[in-house]
């Protein structure tokens, strides 16, 4: 590709494993710049992120002066970001070999797209929990091959609806530009969905495809740390709060009835409050229905708008 790209790499706790992440990305000639912004970080980060930048003249070096999450780290690279593409990269992950190359014969056929996602490998650590538990947290490998034929009309829809379907920010590639036009920005006040939400509007805005690659272009790496193995209820409480922001999105919206119907039924599904009542079988569907009207007598033009009866 002509143009160049900045990778945004948010940094907390990350110095076992940053001098690979740094290193992955100089090693791409398409990457003009490598920003990192270190999150308050309390182990050695900063320090090897000072000899990362004297060794490589690429390297752009920011502090976050408290720990406000990966959200605010990103959103401090994107206002530092020179080039007209941005990746983004966790400093426990790495680009492989040609990592750009399959987005840039993308562009080439399709000059007018706003971005495009790619084919990540796990890479499990020795002091990883089992990969059964991986999966039981949603977090699954993630074969990009299965899903190169979505056109970006239906993209969003199929990350909402495909079993097994999902765009990790690893594997995500966005003009610069159509994040300033359409006022995108990572929601700091979400800690563990940040990602998923930016994703998410990102789709909904705008155009985005499959590169196409035939072979893994980023290792995720999986070890204790990562915030998949954060404790469920805090989980649970990040997804109830990402699901009121994606209710409010829907009702300013016209989505279609089955996009509607989905976030209403998550919404209910992630109230902290409801989680004994979901759990029994018996007791599942009336709560959900109970909660259903609830919304429709508070919010009367959804039944109008969105043909829920029809």
């Amino acid at each position: 590709m002509h143009e160049k790209i900045s990778v945004i790499i948010p940094v907390f706790n990350g110095a076992p494993f940053l001098a690979e992440a740094v290193n992955s990305a100089i090693l791409q000639p398409e990457t003009a710049e490598v920003i990192l912004i270190d999150d308050a970080s309390t182990d050695a980060s900063w320090q090897v992120m000072q000899e990362l930048s004297n060794l490589h003249s690429l390297i752009r070096i920011f502090q976050l002066p408290h720990n406000k999450g990966a959200a605010a780290a990103r959103n401090l690279g994107l206002q530092h970001a020179r080039e007209a593409w941005i990746s983004f990269l966790d400093a426990d992950d790495y680009f492989l070999p040609g990592r750009f190359g399959p987005f840039g014969q993308l562009l080439l056929r399709h000059p007018d797209l706003d971005g495009g996602y790619d084919f990540i490998l796990h890479q499990f650590d020795h002091d990883a929990p089992s990969e059964v538990l991986l999966t039981n947290t949603g977090e699954q490998h993630l074969d990009i091959r299965t899903f190169h034929s979505i056109a970006p009309e239906h993209l969003f829809e199929e990350l909402l609806f495909r079993p097994g379907f999902w765009i990790p920010m690893v594997g995500f590639t966005v003009k610069k530009s159509f994040l300033e036009r359409e006022g995108i920005r990572f929601d700091e006040s979400l800690r563990y969905t940040e990602d998923t939400d930016f994703i998410y509007r990102c789709v909904l805005r705008g155009q985005f495809r499959s590169s196409g690659a035939n072979t893994p272009l980023i290792t995720r790496r999986i070890h204790s740390g990562n915030s998949v193995f954060a404790p469920a209820e805090k989980w649970q409480v990040q997804r109830a709060a990402f699901f009121d922001k994606w209710l409010k999105e829907v009702r300013r919206q016209s989505l279609g009835t089955a996009v509607n119907r989905y976030f209403i039924k998550s919404w209910i599904h992630h109230r902290p409050a409801l989680a004994p009542f979901l759990s029994k079988p018996l007791l599942r569907l009336p709560v959900k229905a109970f909660f259903f009207i609830c919304l429709m007598l508070r919010y009367p033009k959804l039944l109008s708008r969105w043909h829920f009866f029809k």
